[in-house]
This record gives C-alpha cells, sequence and structure tokens, in this order.
C-alpha cells in the first residue's frame, strides 16, 4: 500500500514537471515565433 501510494506522488510530479516544462517551452516558442513574425513585417513594411 505505500509503496504504491510513493509510486502514485512520484508519478504525478513527473507528470506535472513534464506538463509544466511543455508550458513554458510552447510558450517560449510561441514568444519567438510572434517577434519574428513582428520583425519581418516590420522590416517588409518600413
Amino acid at each position: 500500500m505505500n509503496t504504491s501510494n510513493a509510486f502514485d506522488l512520484l508519478f504525478t510530479a513527473g507528470l506535472t514537471t513534464f506538463v509544466v516544462a511543455s508550458l513554458i517551452t510552447a510558450g517560449m516558442t510561441l514568444a519567438l515565433v510572434t517577434g519574428s513574425l513582428i520583425g519581418a513585417t516590420y522590416l517588409v513594411f518600413k
């Protein structure tokens, strides 16, 4: 019972960390793409 509980806790922590890391990475990628688009648009229409 105790071992199973510890495993569940570990799995949940790992999953949460993975989700948070994915969100941060996606956010950074989105910011990078948006910044590139804005920069390119600015250069084209300057």
